[in-house]
């Protein structure tokens, strides 16, 4: 994914914004490629807090944006989502969430302005101790059992209308396939969907875009989690299957760990291969080679 960038928007004055004075704004640079919100830190009366708005109004041609779309609904533009996941989010996990504190229109899109957060972004989860990556594998457990007969956008955690029944998502995920193939990768076999590809399971809140620079830390422990907008309503083993790519092998044990004293970790035999080919597909950590994405260690073998 590349970074879009809208250089009206990196030398705004935010007092136009938020029509009140502040005594400083500082643009954040992006923590990871492809990220979509532009991030300020700014100080006022009221202390110091976080401003964040969409790059682009229309998401980019790329294979994340259209198949986050296509499958599960994921679309950033729609700040008011982020509200609606925040809010649910916070009383469910052990970290700080930051809430948000007022959206502002302006120039054809909103502003939110959220609580500030201390910490540091995280660069790697092997960054963590031991302690800290059990209290995230419990974490993403205890998230993984609020269960839903649904998939798709975040809107289902207020009404599960919003949703597909989850019985039709092999037949959503290999359609979604076969879009990414044909539009994004005509000439790559690897990228070809698994006509077989069968998924009976509930749903649950996943991070389409699990990375560790999604978390702010100090002193190896999680503090917060700041990058919750592709929040979405699908399959655990797809997460879990994304985290063996983010986790070393320690850390992919201290993990596991925190996971099991919450819940089984689920099989992700059955599904590795379909989920690994979908991830690498929507770009999920980058345009690495296809073949050594499929062979990759797993790191949570069930």
């Amino acid at each position: 994914m590349e970074t879009v960038r809208d250089p009206e928007l990196e030398q705004l004055d935010l007092e136009q914004v938020l029509k009140r004075p502040l005594k400083s704004q500082q643009l954040l640079p992006a923590h990871h490629p492809g990220q979509a919100s532009y991030i300020w830190r700014i100080e006022s009366a009221e202390g110091f807090q976080i401003v964040r708005t969409n790059r682009f109004l229309t998401p980019p041609a790329e294979d994340f944006w259209a198949g986050s779309f296509h499958l599960f609904g994921a679309l950033t533009t729609d700040l008011t989502r982020l509200a609606v996941i925040n809010r649910w989010l916070q009383p469910k996990l052990p970290w700080a969430v930051p809430q948000i504190q007022a959206l502002v229109p302006f120039l054809g899109r909103y502003f939110a302005v959220v609580d500030w957060m201390a910490g540091t972004a995280l660069a790697d989860f092997d960054h963590l101790t031991e302690d800290s990556l059990h209290t995230f594998g419990s974490a993403l457990a205890r998230l993984h059992q609020c269960q839903f007969d649904v998939f798709g956008p975040p809107g289902i955690l207020e009404d599960v209308s919003r949703g597909t029944p989850a019985r039709q998502f092999a037949e959503a995920l290999i359609a979604t396939q076969t879009l990414l193939q044909e539009r994004f990768y005509p000439d790559e076999p690897w990228a070809q969907p698994d006509d077989g590809f069968t998924f009976e399971g509930p749903m649950a809140p996943i991070l389409l875009d699990m990375d560790p620079t999604q978390f702010l830390a100090s002193g190896g422990s999680i503090r917060a989690v700041v990058d919750t907008e592709l929040y979405v309503i699908g399959p655990p083993q797809l997460e879990l299957v994304g985290l063996e790519y983010l986790l070393s092998p320690a850390a992919a044990a201290a993990f596991r760990v925190g996971y099991e004293a919450i819940a089984p970790l689920p099989a992700l035999a059955p599904v590795r291969r379909p989920f690994r080919r979908l991830l690498r597909a929507l770009s999920f950590q980058g345009p690495e080679p296809w073949e050594a994405w499929m062979d990759w260690p797993i790191r949570l073998p069930t």
